[in-house]
């Protein structure tokens, strides 16, 4: 699981805009800050496609409720790994658990 959870960030939306418009700017010499606002819109617009989709239909919360949780949500998602790797305490529910190397929890065999 190691080398995939290093590799993590990387499937997020701003950092992966930002890697693949650098790569579409030296391969294409493509604009890389109007690469990097498309592929976010497209990220945007496919994300709330997909949660519609989810839902079964309308959602309960304005548009603009969703652009602002969406882009606060991709905006801490390295912040929020680099903290989950600095503790990895999970508090769920009542209970509160530890994850070992490995993704196993203290006691597991």
């Amino acid at each position: 699981m190691l080398p995939g959870t290093v590799l993590e960030p990387v499937s997020e939306c701003f950092l992966a805009s930002l890697i693949i418009g650098w790569a579409a700017h030296h391969v294409f010499r493509w604009d890389m800050m109007v690469f990097f606002m498309c592929h976010c819109l497209a990220w945007f617009i496919s994300d709330y496609i997909q949660l519609t989709g989810v839902q079964g239909g309308p959602l309960c919360f304005s548009k603009l409720d969703f652009a602002v949780a969406w882009f606060i949500r991709e905006s801490m998602a390295v912040q929020i790994f680099l903290s989950a790797l600095w503790d990895p305490t999970i508090s769920w529910r009542t209970g509160r658990y530890r994850l070992r190397c490995g993704g196993h929890r203290r006691g597991d065999p």
